[in-house]
């Protein structure tokens, strides 16, 4: 099985056994005898095997000019939380840092405006206060639901149109089924993680595997005639750890076809359409994983 894997304008094709992408969590994919639960070869797993859970945000009529006018699609933040101004419109997106023995920050995504005087509240669920770069302070305010289970792929986002359209999964990474022939002269098959080093060149990954985004049928409405599922790896490098990381955070939809995406030490907009970029995010690599 050949496996074409392309990184901006080069396209590297490598040989494969039996890959496929996980859709749901290795314990799942999985039957009782530890194989996986789908025979078929080197598929995408069904969307039926999804986790039922829905972390995109509800239905909404998608409405015009709601964010900010930007050709940035990237900003080099470490978000741990994402907050919503819908006070105003267009509305703006905090970015907030807060990670343990650190100094909380705060940074609009469109504008890359910073706040000050970033304050943490602690309580049974934590909130934040900070002043923006107009003055405004920002009190005790409650952050969106944001953060990507890694162990249990979801659906995070999804692109809609004329009452068609699919979903974004994350969450997910790539596995292959190797083979081997054991004491008893029986040839058998177990799922392991794909390397991830195969997909950056040998240079050093973060991860002991690589997480994927991907689009798939939705499960509330028709998708559009010509879909074709898509799988993509979204990575950046970690400087302080000289790796890179393809593990999502954190991720929002923007219900405007878009959402945010927050690796250890980036913040990505992405179309959910194909998994693009939506404008320049010279810092993100992104991946395209397709069968042949």
């Amino acid at each position: 099985m050949r496996k074409v894997i392309r990184c901006g304008l080069h396209a590297i094709t490598i040989t494969l056994g039996l890959v496929q992408v996980a859709a749901c969590s290795p314990k799942t994919a999985l039957d009782s005898q530890g194989q996986p639960a789908s025979a078929d070869m080197a598929k995408p797993a069904s969307a039926s095997m999804v986790s039922p859970d829905n972390h995109a945000a509800p239905d909404k009529p998608v409405a015009a000019n709601q964010w900010p006018e930007t050709k940035i699609a990237q900003r080099d933040f470490p978000a741990t939380a994402f907050f919503v101004d819908e006070r105003n419109m267009p509305r703006a997106l905090w970015l907030i840092s807060a990670s343990p023995g650190t100094t909380p920050e705060a940074m609009e995504f469109f504008t890359a405006r910073r706040a000050s005087d970033v304050r943490v509240e602690t309580g049974p669920v934590a909130s934040y206060s900070f002043t923006d770069a107009q003055g405004r302070r920002h009190a005790s305010v409650r952050v969106e639901s944001s953060g990507v289970d890694s162990e249990r792929p979801s659906i995070y986002a999804g692109w809609e149109q004329g009452g068609i359209g699919h979903d974004v999964v994350l969450g997910a990474y790539l596995f292959e089924n190797k083979g081997s022939t054991g004491p008893d002269a029986i040839y058998s098959t177990k799922p392991v993680p794909t390397d991830p080093k195969r997909f950056f060149g040998d240079q050093p990954v973060c991860e002991p595997v690589v997480y994927v985004a991907r689009t798939q049928g939705s499960q509330s409405r028709d998708s559009e005639a010509d879909f074709e599922p898509r799988t993509k790896i979204v990575a950046s490098y970690d400087d302080a750890k000289r790796c890179w990381s393809s593990r999502p955070l954190h991720a929002l939809d923007l219900q405007d076809n878009t959402f945010v995406l927050a690796t250890a030490t980036h913040v990505v907009r992405l179309n959910s359409k194909d998994l693009t970029p939506v404008g320049s995010a010279p810092d993100i690599r992104i991946i395209d994983v397709k069968e042949e």
